[in-house]
Parts: structure tokens; sequence; C-alpha cells
């Protein structure tokens, strides 16, 4: 036996054998189809080998060319198994490409049976022998066909579909098996075609050995498949033990869903009917022994969660997909669980649904919680939104965030309108910088109240006062607070201060009244000097010649007298006057000796002698000149008052004046009856010691004081009497 047999009965031999195994590989496992078409492309191999070989020892011309011509037979069945098993194995590639190769391919077999001679040979002369591995082969010596060429075409399309496969199987990420399967069958193909064409072109002195080239091809692929058995046997073990751990997990599943009140349980889409665990009816406890079609557990169903539940299970059936549906259940006592379903839809390998499976839990107490905490967020809802005021919450960055309904009705904002909205939209001028002042100590200090116009829609201002508070939200600092609108307070302090300015004017008359007989004096006087002097100058002008440098001196007298009437009467005008409170720079000083002018007819009618002890210089202070006076009007009207029943000797009325830090102190001291045990009593409305008084003089000039900033209070002396004392706030700056 020479080496020609032997190799191409070692080719034949080995196919079959690969043959054999994926042969029972199929019969075993019916959709193992890419082993069936590995086992008649080696089938087809072998036939190829064993046809070569009758070739190679033929010396006939005749039978030459009819065993060639028979040879297309297994090379049809090697291009359409490999066709069909490139398909099956990696279920990727152009159609069209496969079919347009196994049509080719067998349009060559019918052609090839309808020629005289054969595919490849229009005519064979002879048949010529050849040194070949130290034995005989035969060639064929004749006219090669023109068909050949489309041989050699349906074999590029065979190429070509098995390219376009490896370049899929490449971007898919599946480099080794297009290096093992891909690219040898691409090198052994071609190799094969090439030898074959030359040996028949004449080119080449050797048989015709495709088979040979083609079981390299075969081997590639018989190790890839073999190495998918050996995995597959590999994953029947592994499978046999994760059946074996599956049951052990089923086992701790049903311990831990029993522990946990978990159910677990499977629809049927065709029957509709439940499997549930032992566990799930433990979960219901009313299902034992039971129907437990999907009608039988909704009707146990709270009424109002039926359709909701029938549903949600219905979309799951039609469409694939997760689901989670919360329901009541009702028990035979009346009483209402809550319970909570999760599941998704089962598939078939086709894809098509066949059921549902999920779990089940329990949720009463979970629920009971919830409603409790929804009630809660409720009344605080409710809460939030009746507070009479604005409530905001704003990011650091001065964003909008939360708000209630009165925030909407007092802006005129709508909802959508107010999202977002910049804190710094709500003001302009110097309330923009006010706030931008205050928005920093928010978070700064934590805290800040300011009171400003808020701009309205439509343009209106209205005054609100506003507060803020610094507090963490999700780890980041926000403000939040509420804002109060002042326009009625403004109103009321409006309505209060000309209220209080007409109690001031109605007590400084009432103050002017009881000075009116020294006020008379007062101006009695410089009208008699003028009356008196006007009537010298009528009669020096009565002589002849008239003496005019006396008259001159007469009418000096008398505008000096009228100066000092106009000044009584100016005084007397200012503090009657009912005006707006004006506040301005007050020398304190000027204003004790301007009061003592219009009252020392009145002292010293009184017999009181007053002992002024002035700081100079003196700050001034920021007031209402006319309302200090009316304070120190009072004062002394009352000091005069208390003195009444003192000594002539005795009546010593004292005013100092000093600087004490940053105020100015002033004090009206007599030596009058003194003042009662409870000293604050006296600065009460409609309380008085005097006959005929309103009681309303001390009161009014407290709150004078302290609407200026200061203090009014008394203080009794040692050796009698009692001492009053003003406190006013320097002017800054002033000396």
């Amino acid at each position: 036996m020479d080496w020609i047999t032997v190799i191409f009965s070692m080719v034949a031999s080995a196919c079959l054998t690969l043959a054999a195994v994926h042969y029972l590989v199929w019969f075993r496992q019916r959709d193992a189809w890419a082993n069936l078409m590995f086992a008649l492309l080696v089938t087809s191999t072998a036939g190829m080998a064993a046809i070569e070989l009758a070739m190679a020892r033929e010396v006939s011309a005749v039978a030459y060319g009819q065993w060639l011509r028979w040879c297309h037979v297994p090379v049809w069945g090697v291009f359409v198994s490999l066709v069909g098993f490139i398909h099956f194995y990696y279920r990727v590639g152009r159609p069209w490409l496969a079919w347009l190769s196994c049509g080719l391919r067998t349009l060559v077999l019918v052609v090839n049976f309808l020629t005289p001679v054969n595919f490849n040979y229009v005519t064979i002369s002879a048949v010529k022998r050849v040194e070949f591995l130290g034995g005989q082969a035969s060639v064929a010596v004749g006219e090669p066909s023109a068909w050949s060429r489309f041989g050699q075409f349906s074999l590029v399309v065979l190429l070509a579909f098995v390219a376009d496969v490896c370049v899929s199987e490449w971007r898919r990420g599946k480099r080794r098996t297009v290096l093992l399967v891909g690219v040898s069958t691409l090198f052994i193909g071609i190799t094969a075609v090439v030898h074959v064409h030359l040996v028949l072109a004449g080119s080449v002195q050797t048989p015709v050995m495709a088979s040979v080239f083609f079981l390299g091809m075969v081997a590639m692929i018989g190790y890839e498949l073999s190495s998918r058995l050996v995995q597959a046997h590999g994953l029947s073990q592994q499978l046999q033990q994760n059946e074996r751990q599956l049951r052990l997990s089923e086992e701790r599943l049903s311990l831990a869903t029993k522990a946990a009140s978990i159910g677990v349980w499977s629809l049927d889409k065709k029957s509709l009917t439940y499997w549930v665990a032992p566990s799930t009816l433990a979960l219901f406890g009313e299902f034992h022994g039971k129907d437990l079609s999907l009608e039988h557990v909704l009707s146990r169903m709270h009424a109002g969660d039926r359709s909701k539940v029938r549903q949600t299970l219905e979309q799951a059936l039609e469409v694939a997909r997760l689901f989670r549906v919360e329901y009541r259940m009702l028990s035979a006592d009346g009483s209402v669980r809550w319970f909570l379903s999760v599941g998704r839809s089962q598939a078939n390998e086709k894809g098509g649904i066949i059921g549902l499976t999920g779990v089940t839990l329990e949720i009463t107490d979970h629920k009971l919680v919830e409603n409790d905490l929804l009630q809660k967020k409720a009344l605080l809802e409710a809460i939030f939104d009746s507070v009479p005021g604005m409530i905001y919450l704003y990011n650091a960055e001065g964003r909008l965030l939360r708000w209630n309904k009165n925030f909407e009705f007092l802006t005129g904002y709508t909802y959508d309108e107010l999202r977002n909205v910049h804190v710094a939209q709500w003001f302009d001028g110097a309330d923009l910088e006010r706030m931008t002042r205050e928005w920093e100590r928010v978070f700064t200090a934590g805290q800040a109240t300011v009171e400003l116009d808020l701009i309205v829609k439509g343009g209106r201002k209205v005054p609100y006062l506003f507060t803020g508070v610094r507090v963490e939200m999700a780890g980041k600092p926000h403000m939040i607070g509420i804002g109060i609108d002042m326009s009625e307070q403004r109103r009321i302090e409006s309505e209060v201060t000309h209220q209080r300015e007409q109690l001031a004017h109605f007590s400084r008359v009432a103050s002017l009244g009881e000075l009116s007989g020294s006020l008379a004096h007062e101006l009695n006087q410089p009208l008699g000097i003028i009356l008196s002097n006007a009537q010298a100058a009528q009669s020096l002008l009565a002589h002849d010649p008239p003496d005019l440098a006396e008259v001159s001196d007469i009418l000096a007298d008398i505008v000096s007298a009228d100066c000092r009437a106009g000044d009584v009467i100016k005084r007397l005008r200012a503090l009657l006057e009912r005006g707006k409170t004006t506040r301005q720079p007050v020398d304190i000083n000027e204003n004790v000796q301007e009061v003592l002018r219009l009252t020392r007819s009145d002292l010293i009618e009184h017999d009181i002698t007053v002992s002024l002890k002035l700081e100079d210089p003196l700050p001034q202070v920021l007031a209402d000149r006319v309302q200090v006076q009316q304070v120190l009007l009072n004062l002394i009207v009352n000091a005069r008052d208390a003195m009444e029943g003192t000594p002539h000797e005795d009546r010593v009325l004292t005013l100092t004046s000093a600087k004490e830090g940053d105020h100015v102190h002033l004090t009206v001291q007599d030596r009058g009856c003194g003042l009662p045990a409870d000293v604050d009593q006296i600065f009460k409305p409609f309380h008085t010691s005097k006959a005929n008084g309103l009681g309303m003089g001390l009161a009014i000039c407290r709150k004078l004081v302290t609407a200026h900033e200061g203090r009014l209070w008394a203080e009794p002396n040692a050796d009698g009497g009692a001492t009053f004392h003003v406190l006013f706030p320097a002017l800054k700056g002033a000396v």
C-alpha cells in the first residue's frame, strides 16, 4: 500500500468517525442543527476523498471523466452543509449570500450532469501517470471547459458569505471563533480551489486532493464543536450541582418567606389559576382547599381595588413587563388587610407569555403608619396654608422653593409664575440693598428681621415685616421665614400718632390755659408801655416846636416793647399750633430758656425762684422742638403746683442739664409735696392730684419722650419734693 492510498483512506476514516459522533449528537438532541450540518459536511468530505482516491488510481480517460463528474456531488454537499453549519452555528450573515452560493453550486451540479464529459473538461484525451509520494497517480490531459470559471465564481460567493459572517462575529467580540473557524475556512477553501484549478489546468503534476485540504477545515470546525461538547458536559455537571443548590435554596427560601410573611405564587395564563407556595396560603389564611382561580381571588379583594389589580395583571399577560400593585383583602371577620404584590411576565423559549410569577407581602402595619403620616402631613399642610401671612422657603441661591396659599393670594401670582422666582425680584432701590444685607445675615448669623416694601403683581408696593431663619435641608443651607402685612399696623400707628399729637396739643392748650393770667400779664406789660409812650409822644409832638429827639427815644421804647410782646405771641403760637411731628437738631438749653421766658411771670407771681445749672456746651438731640417744650412746660407747671403749700422762702425750682455718655440728661427739681408711694402711677392716664386736673399731662409727656427713644421718670428728694428726670439720645457727632 502506497502513501496515496494511506492519505485518502485516513481522510475518509477520520471524516466518517467524526460524522458518526455528530450524527449521534443530533439524534439525541434534535435541535442541534449545527452538529447535523457538520456531520453532512464531513460525510461529503469523506465521499470526496474516496472519489479522489479512485481518480488517482484510474488509467482510463473515460472512467476518469466519470469519476470527476460524480465528484461534484460531494462537493455540492460540502457547499450546502458548510452554509448550513455557519447559519445554525453563528446565526448571522446575509441570507441572500447563502442562498446565492447554494443556488450557484446547484446550477453547477446540474450543468455537470448535462455536459458530455463533465463540468470541468470538454474532452479528456488521455490519463497521464505522474510520480507522487513514492508512487504513481493519474492526472487528466484534455481541453478544460469554460464552465469551470462559473464554478470558481460560486466558490467566490461562498467565501464572501463566510467573510461576511467573520466580520459580524468579530464586531460582536467573538474573535477566537472567527480566527479558529472562519479564517481557517477561508484560507483552506482558497488553497484547495487554487490547487484543484492548477491540477485540472495541468500546471501542477499532482492528483486532485481537495479532500485533504478540507480535512484541515473539518479539523478546525470539529475542534470547535468538540469544545462545545466538553463545555456542554461541564454545564451538565454544573446544572446538576445547581439543581442541588436550587433545592437547598428553595428550602431556605421557603423558611425565609415563611419567617418574613412573604408569599410566592405564579399565575397560568391559559387557565387563569394560581399556584401558590404553602407559605402563601398561610399568609392569606383563607384559601386552604378552596378555588385558586383569578376570579375567586379577586372576589375576596376590596371592591375599590379589583379593577386596578385586574387591569395590572391583564396588561402583564399581554406585554412582558414588571409590575407592582397594592390592594386590600377582606377577612372573614370583616377586617381589612393590605398586601403588596410584585411580579413579572413569564415567557417561553419563543418569547410568548405563558403566565406571571411574583411575591406578595403583607403591608398592613406599613399602611397604617403611612396613613397616619399622610393625615399628619395633611394637617401640617392645612396649618401651613391657613397662616394669615406669607410662609416661604428659599435656597441659598435665592430661588423660591416652597410657599403657602396666602403667598399666591397676597402677591397676586399663580403657582406656575412663582416657581423658582428669585428673591431680588420682590424689591428695588434702597429696599433691595437692605434685603441683600439681611439675606447675608441670615446665612452668617442664623436669622434676621427686616421691614421692607414688597412689590406685588401690578407694581404696587406693600409694607411687610419679613423674618428669616437658616435651616439645613439635604445637607445644604436654606432660608425659611414668614412675611406679615404691615399696612394695617402702619395705618393704626399713623392714627395713634395723630391722636397722640392731638392729645399733646390739647395738653399744651390746657397748660397754657393754666398760665393764662401770667401770659396776660406778659402781654399787658409791654402793651401798657407802648400805650404810655405813645401818649407821651403825642404830647411832645403837640409842643411848638416839637422835641423830636425825645420822640425818637420814645419810639425806640415802643419798638422794644412791641418786640417783647411779639416774642410772647410767637412762643404761644408755636405751642398752640397743631402740626406734624418734625424732628430736627434741638438745643435743650435753648428750649429751657424759652420755656422759662414764657413762664417767668407765672413763677414770679407764685414767688418761685429758678436755679439754672445748665452744662455748656451740651450736645444737641434729634427731636421735635415743640414737643420738647411741651414736656418742659408740663414739668415746670407741675412743680409750681406742687410747691403751693411750701413756704415762700423755700420755693426753689432747679433745672439742670448735663451730658451722660451718649445721652443728654435734664432734671426738674422742686421742693413741693413730694411723690406717692407708687411713683409710676403718676404717669398713668387720668391719675391726678389736682382738683380740676385731667390726669393726662405726665402720661402724654412720657409717651412723647418714649417716642424720641428717651426715658422719663421721677424720684423723691431726700429733703422733700421731687425730681423729674428726662433722658434723650444725643445726636451722633454733636458737641
